[in-house]
């Protein structure tokens, strides 16, 4: 089932509240999703519900965003992409579990985690582009 209307109304809200814009908001809701929609108009009750749990109990949600941000473009950059040019994100989790420092899925890495799993991204990225 489709997210409620109580669901949307608190999620804009703390979208608006912790400042964060449509693009990383997209960005979150391909999160939520598994990489099935970039729109939260499109989540289902539970995934949604997930993304305000988030939203609600992180005030560090955008940074972390836009660290997890940077790992999934990083991949996106070395070609983890779908037939339709969308990001695989079930290739980029697989990854993060198997190399990933801590070997968790990426949404469970927090604010002070996400720092050095973006060094191992970047790492992984200049190789692939000496390799070039």
């Amino acid at each position: 089932m489709l997210r409620t209307v109580q669901q949307n109304n608190k999620l804009y809200f703390l979208l608006q509240k912790l400042g964060i814009d449509t693009e990383l908001k997209q960005e979150m809701v391909y999160r939520f999703t598994n990489g099935r929609t970039g729109k939260s108009s499109e989540m289902n009750r539970n995934e949604c519900q997930a993304m305000i749990n988030e939203l609600s109990n992180s005030p560090t949600i955008g940074k972390e965003d836009k660290m997890r941000k940077k790992i999934i473009s990083l991949f996106r950059k070395m070609g983890y992409t779908t037939n339709d040019n969308k990001i695989n994100m079930s290739a980029v989790e697989s990854w993060v579990l198997k190399y990933g420092y801590l070997k968790k899925p990426l949404n469970k890495y927090r604010y002070n985690e996400l720092p050095k799993l973006v060094s191992q991204a970047e790492t992984v990225y200049q190789s692939f582009i000496n390799s070039l």
